[in-house]
């Protein structure tokens, strides 16, 4: 299925695991070119515009029914594929002047925009939501929101934790102060109409993904560990 077979203002949501994320500032200027020569040096196509990008591994496709998935749940089906070590995984490099909007879920399991000033830790529990606009040659496919649903907000530390193996060599670095750090987010005061959309997909959680992908598992365990089926469900029709 390509893109042309669907329709602009389509959506669908894919769930998974952050393997890689870059979504905070474009990728454009001379970082562009570098990436789209290193892309032609490979055999692949250059990207050619300014865009943000997402990596996902163990992805899912979140069906509002999944006996009879939408054209665009079908697509991104098609999207996922196969690493060379036999995971599935999703990329999407998403095109455009600005940059996802972001959105974490609360205690009331609705979500709230924030703005993230770092990029997400890989293993954070996302889901994207992807959109279909128009082109003058075909349809695209840009990332619209992403919504995260961990219940701490947790950023991509750069490097691996070595200071138990530097202990060995006598070496102790001193982490900055909380104070001397930047906020991994900052909150923000949502316009009216994305707010209500957040909130009526929120509102609008559907079983019938329950057995299709535990999407809150991580979000909301219970004390002994478990989480309840009512915690396991998504969202229905959203306003892209």
């Amino acid at each position: 299925m390509k893109t042309n077979d669907l329709k602009p203002g389509d959506i669908f949501l894919i769930q998974g695991k952050v393997s890689y994320c870059r979504i905070t500032k474009l990728i454009e200027g001379e970082e562009l070119e570098k990436r789209d020569k290193e892309l032609e040096s490979q055999g692949r196509f250059p990207v050619g515009s300014p865009y943000v990008t997402i990596s996902l591994k163990d992805p899912k496709v979140v069906h509002i029914d999944k006996d009879h998935p939408t054209k665009a749940e079908t697509y991104a089906e098609g999207r996922i594929y196969k690493r060379k070590d036999g995971s599935s995984a999703y990329s999407i490099n998403s095109k455009s002047k600005f940059v996802p909007r972001v959105a974490h879920i609360n205690e009331d399991k609705k979500f709230d925009e924030i703005k993230l000033n770092k990029e997400l830790a890989t293993d954070s529990n996302v889901v994207l939501i992807c959109s279909v606009y128009p082109t003058k040659r075909m349809n695209g496919v840009g990332l619209h929101t992403v919504l995260i649903l961990d219940k701490e907000v947790r950023a991509f530390a750069g490097s691996r934790d070595i200071t138990e193996q530097l202990k060995r060599y006598n070496i102790e670095i001193i982490p900055l102060e909380d104070e001397d750090q930047e906020e991994v987010y900052e909150e923000v005061e949502s316009d009216p109409k994305y707010k209500a959309a957040l909130d009526s997909y929120a509102e609008k959680l559907n079983e019938d993904i329950v057995d299709n992908s535990s999407i809150f598992d991580e979000a909301f365990k219970d004390e002994d560990g478990s989480t309840s089926d009512e915690d396991l469900t998504l969202f229905g029709d959203f306003d892209a």
